[in-house]
């Protein structure tokens, strides 16, 4: 790539990063007021405790972000190229479909056909999971591509503190749903409103001028492409090659290792402690004033 073709893209980044910001932000604040409805860490072990579910279930649908994980590695594959962006856009909406859709046959379903409630919600969950995780590596070439270098910390600033500020700002109405509506209605409910925050959220990805890297767009149109298995193999071996992505797999390991854990709070809080149902909406608030407080912090 020649120097005025790289120096071409920068400028065109750099003019369309006022625009992109306000996307991007977007994107992560209207998905951040549907979070205190149905944060997954608190959700799921709330909803399959009420269903009385095996507490070995609970774990294993509370580690569907530690199980799914790989699927990330198949979203540049089979999402990137010229139309990544509208790829994104589709692959984060089918995945609140799972929400809106269970959350309509949930408030149909009568209560007591509780192994039918816990199957269909599960399976809410690996759609909802599965298909974030095929568009996030996606997005994220998209946000690379569409900020300029010096910007990018301030820029995950503003996307985590966006989250959080709208989390907190929805935190008050979820808390009020769950009072005033009995379970398990006021989990459809608050899956459905939150299922419809997320599609809203998603229509920010299509305002994002994307402007693809000269270097990623000769990637995508080459005709000579790996096969699957050796694609994958090869960009493990050059990340572990590399020493600061050792790092940050080790830190990334703790953190997933934490969240893995945090599900069981709520359950050792309602079956040791006696908390009452509606009142697990404070491990919202707790989550959510984390999320602020690192978003300013970076």
């Amino acid at each position: 790539m020649s120097q005025s073709e790289r120096e071409q893209y920068n400028s065109t980044v750099r003019d369309n990063f006022p625009r992109n910001i306000i996307a991007f932000v977007a994107f992560e604040s209207i998905w951040g007021i549907g979070l205190p409805f149905t944060l997954l860490s608190v959700l799921i072990p709330s909803y399959l405790n009420h269903f009385a579910t095996p507490k070995l279930i609970i774990g294993v649908v509370s580690s569907m972000f530690i199980i799914l994980t790989p699927v990330q590695l198949l979203g540049n594959r089979f999402l990137g190229g010229m139309r990544r962006k509208k790829n994104a856009w589709l692959s984060y909406s089918i995945s609140c479909m799972g929400y809106i859709g269970y959350s309509i046959i949930g408030l149909l379903l009568p209560a007591n056909y509780r192994l039918l409630h816990i199957v269909l919600f599960t399976f809410s969950v690996i759609v909802f999971v599965g298909f974030i995780f095929l568009a996030q590596p996606v997005y994220y070439n998209i946000l690379t591509d569409n900020s300029p270098l010096k910007k990018r910390g301030k820029l995950l600033g503003y996307r985590t503190a966006g989250m959080g500020i709208g989390g907190l700002l929805s935190a008050y109405p979820a808390k009020l749903l769950y009072d005033a509506v009995p379970a398990p209605s006021s989990y459809h409910i608050a899956m459905l409103i939150s299922g419809i925050c997320f599609v809203i959220a998603t229509l920010s990805v299509l305002f994002i001028r994307d402007n693809i890297d000269p270097k990623r767009i000769r990637e995508y149109q080459s005709p000579h492409r790996q096969p699957l298995f050796w694609e994958i193999f090869f960009m493990i071996r050059r990340l572990w090659k590399t020493p600061n992505y050792r790092i940050f797999i080790f830190f990334i390991a703790l953190i997933i290792a934490a969240g893995a854990l945090a599900p069981f709070l709520i359950t050792y809080a309602k079956d040791i402690l006696g908390m009452a149902e509606n009142q697990s909406r404070i491990f919202n608030l707790i989550f959510l004033a984390a999320a602020i407080v690192a978003g300013f912090s970076v």
